[in-house]
């Protein structure tokens, strides 16, 4: 995805970090290292579902309810499954 959208300097940075860790690391955490140190933001679709659904995104995880998730669209698939029950 970095290297798609033309971010190749973040790709190789998150690709070091990788190989310097290994398993060690909390992949939440070293992602929003690498979208910060290089000016990333979440993409204007993105922002409009967690506005949609009320999603928040600290500290490297996104936030629906009592939930905490790595992945934006983890997120969002259960807030949508929470709004069917409704």
């Amino acid at each position: 995805e970095l290297i798609a959208s033309g971010k190749k300097e973040a790709a190789r940075a998150l690709n070091q970090a990788v190989r310097v860790l290994g398993d060690s690391l909390d992949p939440a955490v070293v992602i929003n290292r690498v979208r910060s140190d290089y000016g990333i933001n979440e993409s204007t679709e993105d922002l409009s579902l967690m506005s949609e659904y009320d999603i928040t995104f600290v500290a490297g995880r996104y936030h629906y309810d009592r939930f905490t998730y790595e992945k934006l669209e983890d997120a969002v698939r259960y807030a949508k499954q929470q709004r069917k029950k409704i």
